[in-house]
């Protein structure tokens, strides 16, 4: 059986968790504070996928969970968004949109001018993004 994010329990009820609270707190933050909270919790989540993923027989914990503390091989979002793809838990969509949002942050974190989704470059990324689209994959 093929898992993917959209079958996931635990990702479905936390977003729908986070709905109520991020449109809250991201009303008055900056676009630079919206990526950053925004990478957190794909990275979050990511972390929660693969771990239920890898924790199928649940008597590895402890192992595993090492594997996400630093200088683990999991402790950084980019190998998260990789390992998730390659084990096919998200679709190839996700996974260049995933990509495409880390971009953007590495960009944005490693300068000092203010960051804005309608600057040109970083707006063309956004309106690219797959979101919702139905996967050709499945």
């Amino acid at each position: 059986m093929k898992m993917t994010i959209r079958e996931n329990s635990i990702i479905d009820k936390e977003a729908k968790q986070f709905s109520d609270k991020l449109t809250e707190l991201l009303q008055d933050e900056s676009d630079r504070g919206i990526l950053l909270i925004g990478v957190s919790i794909f990275d979050d989540m990511l972390h929660k996928l693969l771990f239920e993923y890898m924790n199928i027989n649940k008597n590895r914990k402890k192992e595993i969970e090492k594997l996400f503390e630093w200088p683990g091989p999991l402790s950084n979002y980019a190998s998260k968004v990789k390992l998730a793809y390659c084990l096919g838990l998200i679709p190839k969509e996700m996974y260049m949109d995933l990509e495409s949002i880390r971009d953007i942050r590495n960009k944005s974190a490693h300068q000092l001018v203010k960051m804005n989704f309608g600057e040109e470059k970083i707006y063309k990324i956004i309106t690219n993004l797959n979101g919702g689209k139905k996967s050709n994959e499945e």
